[in-house]
């Protein structure tokens, strides 16, 4: 669980990150008593534990690790 909260952060800016290049936005931050009363989340909140995670501010594109190919120069 300690793995999962360390690496919430980072999800939640790919997360972010993805909707971006999709051309949407985060949800807007909702309190824990407005997502009680959010039928399509208020089971999920009585079943599975509620965290606040910090979401790092927006990057730009250039600021994301580049992946580089293995290919040989001749």
């Amino acid at each position: 669980m300690i793995s999962t909260r360390r690496n919430a952060p980072e999800a939640i800016a790919l997360y972010a990150q993805s909707l971006a290049e999709d051309g949407h936005a985060l949800p807007p931050p909702r309190t824990l008593n407005e997502l009680e009363r959010d039928p399509q989340v208020a089971r999920d909140i009585a079943e599975y534990m509620v965290a606040l995670v910090p979401v790092p501010p927006p990057t730009r594109r250039s600021e994301t690790p580049r992946k580089f190919s293995r290919h040989r120069r001749a």
